[in-house]
């Protein structure tokens, strides 16, 4: 069990430092990564507050003049990036892509170990799905 451990955080920690190596030139460049159109990621920690609270009201004033919306998908979206909004854009729209393609490798070990590859072939599968 021990050893299964090790060699689970091991891979893991290949998988974070590649994973940095990765986003290396994104997050040495300023600004923030995406348009503002293309995710909603604000710029400033103020807008992260009032997209959240946005998402709360059932009128919808940002698109075509306004609608009606009875449920919002994204409000746990903003509810969940609203913690973090202190940080201000640039760094969660540079952080959170590279935790998203963290996390999904970290979800394939237990998969690829399930379907009896070894580690080394484990590990490559979730460098494979992560990236």
């Amino acid at each position: 069990m021990r050893r299964n451990t090790a060699t689970a955080l091991l891979a893991m920690a290949v998988l974070a430092a590649l994973t940095f190596l990765a986003f290396a030139g994104v997050l040495a460049r300023p600004g923030i990564v995406g348009h503002t159109w293309d995710w909603g990621i604000p710029n400033f920690a103020e807008q992260f507050r009032d997209m959240a609270r946005h998402h709360f009201s059932t009128w919808d004033a940002y698109f075509e003049t306004g609608r009606y919306h009875y449920f919002k998908l994204e409000l746990l979206y903003w509810l969940a990036l609203w913690p973090v909004s202190v940080l201000g854009g640039e760094i969660v729209s540079k952080w959170l892509p590279l935790i998203l393609v963290f996390a999904s490798g970290a979800a394939f070990w237990p998969l690829a170990r399930r379907l009896a590859l070894t580690p080394f072939f484990a590990l490559l599968a979730c460098l494979f799905y992560a990236f």
